[in-house]
């Protein structure tokens, strides 16, 4: 019977993805790739596998590749939920050379990171699992995959994490920027967790649990994280607050109870490790020894390798010293095969080459941009011009963090200089009481003025001129010329601005998560309010509060 396979961490979440229909002819009516997929989507592994094969067997004997590469790619997927890894290679390895010359770069994507996770869960090894995912970075860097790239960023930054190695704080970043500049908060969560993981593995926990707390302002994505929780509650006990710790392993355990999944390993070891660190060494083996069974059942030997040498220390410490010896014995069985000189180098070089050819590719993109920069230049020579305005103009940015926040001071003070100016204004017309159109529509841009910031009518979601224009008893038509007229922007234009301007306040005058300021000032979803704010201010929400908070 095929099984749904939980796999660590932050990998499982790039195998989600269905894999990309395996027919270019649209009229198609039996595609066998989709079908497949709905059996899985369903739940019916068993169906999906029978399908898969026997389409497949058809498709090489009519030389349809592309529709062979599709179903191999799932059959390899499926195998490897099975846990039958040799007829995942055999499927795998059948289609990988069709995939690459067919350009079918998303199975090219699949098949490697499938690899590569197997090779470091199952197989433990390291440099192994690194070549695949390096391969499927560069078939998501051909295809431009953008997102997949950072998602298998995201494993290489786990391996980084296992060897304590500080480059995964670099990758950490890499996908946290990312995230704050698409507005992405899944790559933002990520990226935290990840910071989080790094520091905790590093020894830093303070740093750790500042960046765990962050990722937790998205619980669409922490909670029922095969990593969250347990991570939160090792970095408490590390910290000694060990209630916390305690009641954050139990709520976890309780919540994945009745389920065989790395979440489930996680937590019991952890909370093994917690116990052990107390003195109850007999409740310590029995979380450890649960541990192990389902590490063992689903050869997830990544870890038990982590157990074997926890459970030799604890019955040590109980005077257990032949079952020490036996649990000490496989560790290092499995430290041997992990960690010698030759890997340790073969590690190393595959770490250099990967950054060589990056730094190639990167130099290479950048003889491309300066060829085509020349061309125009030659083309065009307002477009030079232009182009060395802006040029310089980011230089001028960059060259001090300090002006730019100086800057945004301004404009900040600049929202309420103008917001006197037209309330003077305003209030100039009431004094002289001009009659006529004008001044009905002045009268009508104030007394919104007064209501929207009264009644903070900005927080309201979706808030819409016609909202608006009912509320105050006028029409859609005239409301817009008011705020045309008196603005000098749109309606939606105005809004925006105002709920920047409040978000700015919230920011750098109070502690509340970002999610929370952007619900406050009125975004009905995060993303907006990200892009809204780096459109308005030129920096995300979390680097403005970061650099910024105490000078306004």
């Amino acid at each position: 019977m095929v099984m749904r396979r939980r796999v660590p961490v932050l990998a499982v979440y790039f195998l989600v993805p269905v894999l990309i229909a395996c027919s270019d002819n649209a009229q198609v009516q039996w595609n066998p790739c989709a079908v497949v997929d709905s059996l899985v989507s369903a739940g019916q592994y068993d169906r999906a596998v029978g399908v898969a094969r026997t389409q497949y067997d058809s498709a090489r004997l009519s030389g349809d590749r592309r529709v062979a590469v599709g179903l191999g790619a799932r059959l390899g997927r499926l195998y490897y939920m099975n846990f039958s890894p040799d007829s995942m290679y055999y499927y795998f390895d059948d289609v990988t050379q069709d995939a690459e010359e067919l350009e079918m770069y998303q199975e090219c994507i699949i098949i490697h990171n499938i690899i590569g996770v197997f090779s470091l869960i199952n197989a433990i090894e390291y440099e192994n699992a690194l070549h695949h995912f390096y391969a499927a970075m560069d078939y998501a860097e051909k295809s431009d995959n953008t997102d997949a790239y950072y998602k298998l960023l995201t494993n290489v930054a786990i391996i980084h994490y296992i060897r304590k190695d500080p480059a995964g704080l670099a990758a950490a970043g890499e996908i946290y920027d990312y995230g704050s500049r698409t507005g992405d908060s899944y790559f933002m969560y990520t990226g935290a967790l990840m910071y989080a993981y790094m520091h905790h593995s590093l020894g830093n926990d303070a740093e750790a649990l500042g960046y765990i707390r962050e990722a937790g302002q998205w619980p669409e994505y922490s909670v029922g994280s095969d990593s969250y929780e347990p991570l939160y509650a090792s970095v408490l006990a590390s910290l000694g607050r060990d209630d916390e710790a305690e009641r954050v392993f139990l709520h976890c355990l309780e919540t994945h109870r009745n389920v065989d999944s790395t979440i489930q390993v996680e937590a019991l070891a952890g909370y093994g490790k917690f116990l052990a660190g107390k003195g109850r060494y007999g409740e310590a083996v029995a979380y450890y020894t649960r541990g192990l069974e389902i590490t063992e059942k689903y050869q997830l030997y990544f870890y038990g390798y982590g157990i074997y040498q926890e459970l030799a220390e604890v019955y040590t410490a109980m005077g257990e010293y032949d079952l020490a010896m036996e649990y000490l014995t496989m560790y290092y069985s499995l430290k041997d095969k992990v960690f010698n000189v030759e890997r340790e180098r073969s590690f190393n070089s595959l770490i250099r080459r990967y950054e060589s050819q990056k730094n190639a590719n990167e130099l290479q993109r950048r003889d491309m941009q300066l060829l085509k920069q020349r061309q125009l230049t030659e083309l065009v020579i307002a477009a030079f011009v232009v182009a060395l305005v802006v040029v310089l103009a980011v230089v001028l940015r960059n060259r001090s963090q300090n002006m730019m926040y100086r800057q945004l001071v301004v404009k900040y003070n600049a929202y309420q200089k103008r917001e006197k100016e037209l309330l003077e204004r305003l209030d100039a017309v009431k004094q002289d009481g001009l009659g006529g159109e004008n001044g009905t529509i002045r009268l009508l841009f104030d007394r919104l003025s007064d209501f929207m910031r009264q009644e903070k009518m900005y927080a309201v979601k979706n808030l819409t001129v016609e909202d608006m224009a009912a509320r105050l008893g006028t029409n859609r038509s005239y409301l817009s010329r008011a705020v045309n007229t008196y603005a000098g922007v749109s309606f939606n234009a105005w809004l925006n601005s105002m709920r920047i301007k409040e978000s700015i306040k919230l920011l750098s005058e109070t502690d509340m998560p970002i999610k929370k300021v952007a619900d406050e000032v009125g975004y009905a979803n995060l993303t907006t309010f990200y892009n809204n704010f780096i459109k308005e201010t030129g920096v995300p929400p979390s680097k403005f509060r970061t650099e910024s908070k105490g000078r306004f």
